[in-house]
């Protein structure tokens, strides 16, 4: 059946026709445009997120394309002339659209997506040249006439060919060229070019398959002619149903985007509305005769009037007086360009409110024209709270230059690099260097700080280490008038969130003046030290040298005593021998506090019994004590042990000092010693029911030479040495000591001493009690001195 078309009698008889050349260039044109309408329905269709609008735009465009397909085809056959009469079949006729509108189908699918690749292109391409081969050989199977319609098949094959591969250099020229620029411009002429493509696609294969086609005609049959009129009839008829079918898909593809247009603008009228109603700039637009067409509802807090109040105003009339001048009808026309820039830049004005206030504002000016008329748009931004502070700012930095000022000293600001420039300097500069501030400051500094530092500091100043965050240094400098002058220095480093110094912040105040009084107090110190340690030998000195004579005065003293004398006699011995032992107490006090003083007292610490050392102090003042009828009680805690390791000589020398004071001050009552313990150290109480002291006498008790009053040597004796070489023994021990006392009631000493534990067995303890008493009485004893008396003292008491 099929190879039937392809087949004919080789001396048939072939009719040959002849085209209508303005038909042919009709239906071309019909192709192209139809092309056209149907590639930008199908761009407007990708853009559309709707899908009912774009299946409804596909559709459509599908439409336009597959009926100028077809009307292309009828244009091209009715531009064929076989001079026979020739029919189609309505039906047939109209089935042929079928394929043509599905190639359209899938061409405008193809085009709506924004990217495609070889493959999609290929088989798109197949496809809408199969569709468009489909429809024309459709058509021309619907012709009925006498000849036999035949198709030579090279020729056939080749339009098919010709179809596919225009289509698919359509769908490229589409998508390829496209996707290499971004230029609206060229992707209009893009689209034109597909158009073309497309187009002549269409119509290439068309005619491609009418040179095809071999009209055979029949034996003894004739031709006859075939109005030509009716053919350009038909033609024009075609044509225009054409035209109307695209004018159709114009119109929804017109009205779709007029709808997309009103809502773009409805929308953008809409954001544009919701600006201009938050801002908070008060916004006014003022036509070309200075009246006040729209404002903002920010113009209520601005200016004080209502969006109902202004609009209809002029716009002079927020305007101060001296200003109004500038805003006549020559400005608002543009007829005169005024003398101030006003439109297009932004200047701080003060605007006149409804109440009458004055209020400063930022005030911009813009100007366009619209329908050839100058229209004018006003942004005015409120600057009273910037106002505000920048007058609080002002009044701060005022009392910041103020306080820099009364400072007594220069303060700055430099950069954190070699040479420290100045980035700012207060002028108490001039003060302490008689340099102006300005010739240290950037950008461009005439002298650095640091060329003023004294010659002998400058290598001790860089070798300081430039990292640390605060820094206190003392340094000399050279004045602009040659004078040396001490500076201290303060600073801070300044640094960013990232750690990074940006400045260093500090004070440089003279400090010549204190150095000088350092310097002199300094001297006055050596000169007093001095004196008190040649006042200190003098004492050791003397002391010493005092004690050689004393103690042959006491040692002769006590052999007479032991004579027989006449009591006269007797008690003026008595009286001396007391005399100079107790001048022998004072010489001892003496050298033991200079010794003291000068840090020359060696301790010599061993292990001791505690208690026998105890009982040794009570029983040397159980006697006195006896004598004043005063009690002397002696109470040693459980927590005090046996041994521990010290100095016993130095702490009964404490406790003879204040056990002594305290057997000489009380007159009735008792004297109580309390001993106590606890892991690190052993308490000493000394109280006493004595005559008691005052709070001022107690702060100064332990002062060298110190009593209560001048009548206490006169009456009790003593020097005032006892209290304050206990506290210097007590301190040099690692103790420490204090007095509490109420006037006649009496008198409380606690001294606390860090004393080691030590383990003494029995042996060692009889060892140490009975030593004296293994000492021979038979002595073989040399004595040797420089000083004959003593000599013969010691002899003697030996």
């Amino acid at each position: 059946m099929i190879s039937r078309f392809f087949t004919f009698e080789e001396h048939a008889t072939l009719l040959e026709g002849a085209y209508h050349f303005p038909l042919v260039i009709l239906s071309l044109m019909v192709a192209i445009f139809a092309s056209f309408m149907a590639f930008n329905v199908a761009g407007q269709a990708a853009i559309t997120e709707d899908k009912l609008r774009r299946n409804i735009l596909l559709g459509t465009g599908s439409v336009a394309l597959g009926g100028g397909i077809w009307s292309m085809h009828f244009l091209g056959m009715t531009a064929f002339d076989l001079c026979l009469p020739v029919d189609y079949d309505p039906l047939i006729t109209g089935l042929s659209a079928i394929p043509g509108i599905a190639a359209a189908w899938v061409a405008l699918h193809l085009l709506t997506k924004s990217r495609i690749s070889l493959a999609e292109i290929i088989f798109g391409g197949v496809l809408v040249g199969a569709g468009i081969g489909t429809m024309h050989y459709s058509g021309m199977a619907a012709m009925e006439m006498a000849p036999l319609l035949r198709y030579d098949l090279g020729m056939f094959a080749l339009s098919i060919v010709v179809a596919v591969c225009l289509a698919m250099l359509s769908l490229w020229i589409k998508f390829g060229i496209t996707a290499a620029t971004k230029s609206k411009k060229l992707l209009g002429k893009h689209v034109l070019l597909a158009s073309i493509v497309m187009g002549l696609a269409i119509s290439g294969m068309h005619y491609t398959g009418m040179a095809a086609a071999r009209f055979v005609l029949p034996p003894g049959m004739e031709t006859s002619g075939q109005s030509s009129d009716i053919a350009v009839f038909l033609a024009i008829s075609i044509a225009i149903v054409t035209l109307v079918l695209i004018t159709m898909v114009l119109g929804i593809s017109l009205l779709f985007k007029y709808r997309d247009v009103m809502v773009r603008a409805i929308e953008s009228e809409r954001i544009q509305s919701a600006i201009t109603d938050t801002a908070v700039d008060a916004i006014l637009t003022v036509d070309d005769k200075g009246i006040i067409k729209t404002a903002n509802p920010a113009v209520e807090r601005i200016y004080g009037y209502t969006q109902q109040e202004i609009i209809g105003m002029h716009a002079a009339e927020v305007v101060t007086p001296e200003r109004r001048h500038l805003y006549g009808d020559d400005f608002f026309s543009q007829r005169v360009v005024p003398t101030e820039q006003i439109i297009g830049t932004g200047r701080e004005v003060e605007v006149l409110r409804k109440d009458g206030e004055r209020i400063p504002v930022r005030l911009g000016v813009g100007y366009t024209k619209i329908d050839g008329k100058p229209v004018f748009v006003s942004f005015a931004s409120d600057l009273r709270k910037r106002k505000e502070m920048e007058d609080a700012l002002r009044e701060s930095e005022a009392k910041f230059r103020s306080l820099i000022s009364n400072i007594p000293g220069m303060a700055y600001r430099c950069l954190s690099m070699p040479g420290w420039p100045m980035v700012f300097i207060s002028d108490a500069v001039i003060e302490v260097t008689g340099y102006p501030p300005e010739d240290f400051i950037l950008p461009n500094p005439k002298r650095s700080f640091t060329d003023l530092y004294h010659p002998d500091d400058v290598e001790r100043l860089s070798s300081i280490s430039p990292d640390v965050d605060a820094f206190s240094y003392e340094y000399r400098i050279v004045a602009k008038s040659g004078e040396v002058k001490w500076v201290i220095e303060h600073g801070v480093q300044v640094k960013d969130d990232d750690g990074l110094v940006l400045y260093v912040d500090g004070f440089i105040s003279d400090i010549t003046h204190r150095k000088v009084m350092e310097n002199e107090l300094k001297a006055a110190k050596e000169k007093a030290e001095q004196a008190a340690a040649a006042r200190t030998a003098f004492l050791a000195n003397m002391s010493h040298e005092i004690r050689t004579p004393m103690n042959a005065i006491i040692g002769f003293s006590d052999l007479m005593l032991g004579e027989a004398l006449r009591e006269e006699q007797k008690s003026h011995l008595t009286t001396i021998n007391r005399s100079a032992r107790s001048l022998l107490h004072l010489l001892n006090d003496i050298l033991d506090s200079a010794k003291l003083d000068k840090g020359k007292l060696d301790l010599d610490y061993r292990d001791f019994l505690i208690r026998e050392e105890l009982d040794l102090v009570i029983s040397t003042f159980w006697l006195e004590a006896k004598r004043k009828k005063v009690g002397l009680v002696l109470n040693v805690d459980d927590s005090v042990a046996n041994g521990y390791r010290g100095v016993p000589e130095r702490m009964r020398q404490v406790l003879n000092n204040l056990i002594g004071n305290a057997v000489k001050f009380t007159h009735e009552g008792e004297v109580t010693i309390n001993v106590k313990s606890d892991e690190k150290f052993v308490y000493f109480d000394v109280t006493d029911t004595g005559i008691g002291m005052t709070q001022e006498q107690v702060e100064r008790v332990f002062d060298p030479f110190s009593q209560a009053d001048a009548s206490m040597s006169r009456k009790y004796g003593g020097t005032g040495l006892g209290t304050t070489i206990s506290k210097q023994l007590v301190e040099l021990m690692g103790g420490n000591i204090c007095a509490t006392s109420e006037k006649g009631k009496g008198t409380t000493f606690t001294f606390r001493l860090p004393l080691e534990v030590v383990e003494i067995d029995d042996y060692v303890s009889s060892e140490l009690s009975s030593k004296a008493a293994r000492i021979e009485t038979s002595l073989t004893v040399l004595v040797v001195d420089d000083v004959q008396q003593k000599t013969l003292s010691c002899f003697r008491c030996c």
